[in-house]
């Protein structure tokens, strides 16, 4: 049985433990004197992570005190883009050199910061006409009736959006037009209102007939809007008219559709 009085075996040992001893200086991080920290376990001014060119990684600078470098951590995507990262903050787009977080969606652009939101509406497509420009469409009898139950919808204006998950929109729409008839004054109210495909509409305002037979007078204006929770997809809305009946004709002055993205 070998033992420690057997100068073979004593070798055999110390050679055993320099090869440990080789393979623990290979695998071990160097910590230099100033990186020590008062008590075992702590550490100052180190870095982790394989570096921020890196794509798809964590990274974390705690070696100094420089704006967007040190102290900061970040998260990279795969694309190499800096989607999130907090501590010492270089300024990007309207979010400020600071002390804080960021949070930046797949372009780069910062969305929120310790600051506050940064995108809190974002416009998501339009429509207009804003000419001042006449533009003549003649009412219709018969389906589809719209919100009022009698005569038919005429498409005023129409614009399509994206949304990237469940999300609450607001659409804001205005219109500034004449209604008119050439047979004689038709005492009604035609509204003019916005709907999504597929979804509820929403009244709001409403063109009145012009007191001239023929037409003149001055333009009135109406401003609908609607406030929607959609899911994911993509969407078209449009502005109606609806129309009373086939004689009425709607001069168009100028309008505008446009749809925001408030957020999730």
């Amino acid at each position: 049985m070998s033992s420690f009085a057997d100068p073979r075996y004593v070798q055999q040992r110390i050679e055993k433990l320099e090869r440990e001893l080789e393979a623990l200086k290979r695998a071990s991080v160097p910590v230099l004197t100033y990186q020590k920290g008062p008590t075992p376990g702590v550490f100052n001014a180190a870095r982790i992570g394989p570096g921020q060119g890196q794509k798809a990684s964590m990274n974390l600078n705690m070696d100094g005190n420089q704006p967007g470098s040190a102290p900061r951590m970040t998260a990279v995507d795969p694309n190499g883009i800096v989607r999130a990262e907090i501590g010492n903050l270089a300024a990007v787009g309207n979010s400020p050199a600071q002390w804080g977080f960021r949070g930046l969606d797949a372009s780069g652009i910062p969305i929120f910061d310790s600051q506050g939101l940064i995108n809190v509406m974002t416009l998501l497509n339009s429509a207009s006409k804003n000419d001042f420009i006449t533009t003549t469409i003649n009412g219709v009898n018969g389906p589809p009736n719209g919100i009022t139950g009698a005569g038919g919808e005429v498409q005023v204006a129409v614009t399509t959006f994206n949304m990237p998950r469940l999300t609450t929109i607001l659409i804001l729409g205005f219109f500034t037009g004449i209604g008119w008839t050439s047979s004689g004054i038709i005492p009604l109210l035609t509204p003019i209102y916005i709907r999504v495909d597929g979804q509820a509409s929403s009244a709001g305002g409403a063109v009145i007939h012009s007191n001239l037979v023929g037409g003149g007078g001055a333009p009135t204006s109406c401003s609908p809007y609607q406030l929607l929770t959609l899911p994911q997809g993509s969407y078209t809305v449009r502005m109606w008219w609806n129309s009373a009946g086939n004689l009425e004709r709607l001069d168009i002055r100028s309008y505008r559709l446009d749809v925001f993205l408030l957020g999730g």
